[in-house]
């Protein structure tokens, strides 16, 4: 069990431990947090200047949804404020995503599967973001990679803004579940297990070797 006393265990040894919001729990049955009722979320408050600005980073996660038709967010750093830069992984119109922008609704960039995503069926994601500087359709293909269940997928999702990542010292937080610390920021329906955040960019073989773990 990952938990203790209402908090998610941070096994990196930092201490960034979570916390459980509103109705989130964890399934000791399933293996898996449960984000299946209102704005249930896992917040950590911050996680220190190493993870602030224009980051280099990797969100890996076991998901499986209720409807992947809806618009939800699995992982997410940075801020909800639209003053503020965030770097995510999405679900929209059952297609996943990693992307950067400096609000939750609009100018965001990334890149997005084809694969469809199957509501109520286990899948493994990995969002990388491995250089710094401004997105575009030139430097798209090294600044991001996507991996679905252990393979290499993802294209371009179009230009909706030029610059580059900075997330704030003053939102340099985590969410799973949702976009921000209450949950009401598109938040998801269904499970997540394993959660993970990396301050390096992740390799193919590194990918692969979480995706053969299993969840």
């Amino acid at each position: 069990n990952p938990t203790f006393e209402g908090a998610v265990r941070d096994t990196s040894g930092r201490g960034l431990d979570g916390v459980l919001l509103n109705s989130a729990f964890y399934s000791a049955t399933n293996k898996a947090f449960d984000f299946s009722a209102t704005n249930n979320v896992i917040y950590v408050p911050s996680l220190g200047p190493t993870m602030t600005g224009d980051v280099i980073a990797s969100m890996s996660c076991w998901f499986k949804l209720d409807d992947a038709n809806t618009r939800q967010v699995l992982m997410w750093l940075g801020s909800d404020a639209a003053v503020a830069n965030l770097l995510d992984i999405r679900v929209k119109d059952q297609r996943i995503g990693i992307a950067m922008g400096n609000d939750p609704d609009t100018n965001m960039v990334g890149i997005k599967t084809g694969q469809i995503i199957d509501s109520g069926k286990w899948h493994h994601v990995v969002g990388v973001k491995a250089t710094t500087g401004a997105f575009n359709s030139t430097t798209a293909s090294a600044m991001f990679q996507l991996y679905l269940d252990g393979v290499s997928v993802g294209t371009y999702g179009g230009l909706d803004e030029s610059g580059g990542l900075n997330i704030p010292t003053d939102h340099d937080f985590l969410s799973i579940g949702a976009g921000n610390e209450t949950g009401s920021v598109l938040p998801m329906a269904g499970q997540v297990s394993n959660p993970k955040l990396y301050n390096v960019a992740l390799e193919p073989s590194e990918v692969k070797k979480l995706y053969n773990l299993g969840r």
